[in-house]
């Protein structure tokens, strides 16, 4: 489950790097998120996956996206490109 407020936590230290927000929603997250690169993909049951850039020790939230069918599996890196499995498409997301 994504928590209400995500962050980034330095494994050496325990010191938080960059804290953020999530919009609340009563759906669950059953899918773990994924940073690649300087973003945050963090998947909903209802389809939705959010995007936050992570840059610079900071947590901004870019979009919210709707699949428009359920998530949840967790996205998966894959070259310059994140895949997402729908429950009946695969999705592959790349920046232009």
């Amino acid at each position: 489950m994504i928590p209400d407020k995500p962050a980034g936590i330095d494994p050496a230290t325990g010191k938080t790097i960059w804290e953020g927000a999530s919009p609340k929603h009563r759906m669950n997250d059953y899918a773990s998120p994924l940073i690649a690169g300087d973003k945050l993909f963090a998947p909903r049951e209802d389809g939705t996956v959010f995007v936050a850039s992570v840059a610079n020790d900071q947590f901004e939230l870019l979009s919210e996206n709707n699949m428009a069918e359920s998530v949840i599996g967790s996205p998966v890196p894959a070259s310059n490109r994140t895949l997402i499995l729908g429950e009946q498409h695969l999705f592959c997301v790349a920046s232009e």
